[in-house]
């Protein structure tokens, strides 16, 4: 299997005082270094199982290109099925079987089959390429499984959202055990079962140090136990040029790319994001383009005031196939062309981040034409 992996330069890849986009732009650089192309077709109704398929080969060269095909649409991948691709695939897992917790906090669901068929190596792989192809991270596991993961101290802040309630009532005792006569109940209770789980000395600990004894629950339900999952997930990372090595080095820096961390878009982001290409100064259709740009700017204001259906989210996926701007940002900046209105409705290439607008004397026209668009829009030369 080619998944070699090379050797860093240490006062650029792992300078201390590197940003998350420079370190992941170095990573890219060192990474994506073969001008052939590895191709992974994936259908739109089963991104996940078909994207980990198409990854389970014995033989891949993560340093090609990647090149994603959706199944029965004729977009060609020059960047915007990618970004599609890692979108859809990273939303799918976060929904999938193999994780458990709530949406802004999940550990790795414990699933012998899926361990057994080698699904944890192959989504290590899945995030592994994401990072190598400036896609999103996961941006929904647990703090305190990403502390533990990259040897870290657990600070147990998100036992509520990951224990089971048999736990949580276990420890929910505990504490109240404020008394000998408690803590004896509590050892009559559970001390077989904290036993099975590998917790030793639970007598002693339940008497002299009951927070340790939380600790050890917690770590257990959320770390050890899964600790097979956990291994196959980062073994696998780091086929992509040592993905999860970089991860940890920088532990502190990448944690918003595996934790949930919520930014939402403004205004004045998306407005930065793109450049007008309009005409000659003083001609029909410069006039024309002008009240375009104003419908444009009213449509984007009418999101920020949440006067509209269509969020910042939804408005960046159509037009790039991302939904969040990606870790290196975009290559370029998205141009703004236009067209003369003939009831068309508007048109964009994820590729080239490009948007064509009517030229049109209504500016209302602009936002009521966008909003279909994002809204009817079903793949890629599909509408």
């Amino acid at each position: 299997m080619e998944c070699e992996r090379e050797e860093k330069d240490e006062t650029d890849y792992h300078a201390e005082t590197a940003s998350v986009e420079e370190i992941m732009k170095q990573f890219q650089m060192e990474t994506v270094t073969s001008d052939t192309i590895f191709k992974i077709l994936v259908q739109r109704s089963r991104v996940l199982e078909t994207a980990l398929k198409g990854l389970d080969r014995k033989s891949i060269n993560f340093k090609s290109k990647l090149y994603i095909k959706f199944s029965g649409e004729m977009g060609e991948d020059a960047g915007g099925p990618r970004q599609e691709f890692f979108r859809l695939a990273m939303q799918n897992l976060k929904s999938s079987r193999y994780f458990e917790g709530s949406d802004c906090c999940k550990i790795f669901q414990h699933d012998i089959s899926a361990l057994e068929a080698g699904s944890y190596r192959l989504i290590g792989r899945l995030v592994g390429l994401s990072f190598a192809h400036n896609g999103p991270g996961l941006h929904f596991l647990s703090k305190d499984l990403y502390n533990l993961m990259v040897e870290k101290k657990m600070k147990i802040q998100e036992e509520d959202n990951l224990l089971p309630e048999e736990k949580k009532n276990m420890i929910k005792k505990l504490r109240e055990a404020d008394d000998d006569a408690k803590k004896d109940a509590f050892t009559e209770m559970y001390g077989d079962q904290l036993l099975d789980l590998g917790i030793p000395n639970v007598f002693l600990m339940a008497q002299q140090n009951g927070l340790k004894l939380i600790e050890l629950i917690v770590k257990h339900h959320i770390y050890y136990r899964i600790s097979g999952e956990i291994s196959q997930f980062c073994d696998r990372m780091n086929d992509v040029n040592g993905a999860w090595s970089m991860v940890t080095t920088h532990a502190d820096l990448f944690q918003g790319m595996f934790c949930y961390k919520p930014e939402m878009l403004c205004g004045d982001d998306v407005i930065n994001l793109f450049q007008v290409n309009d005409g000659l100064q003083g001609s029909n259709d410069r006039s024309l383009e002008d009240t375009s740009i104003f419908g444009w700017e009213l449509f984007l204001q009418a999101i920020e005031a949440g006067q509209t259906d269509v969020s910042f989210e939804d408005l960046l996926t159509f037009i790039t196939g991302a939904s969040t701007l990606p870790p290196c940002v975009f290559h370029k900046l998205i141009d703004i062309d236009f067209y003369s209105c003939d009831g068309r409705l508007h048109s964009v290439s994820t590729c080239a981040l490009q948007l064509w607008l009517p030229r049109v004397t209504d500016p209302d026209l602009i936002g009521i034409m966008i909003t279909r668009a994002c809204k009817e829009s079903h793949g890629f030369l599909k509408v």
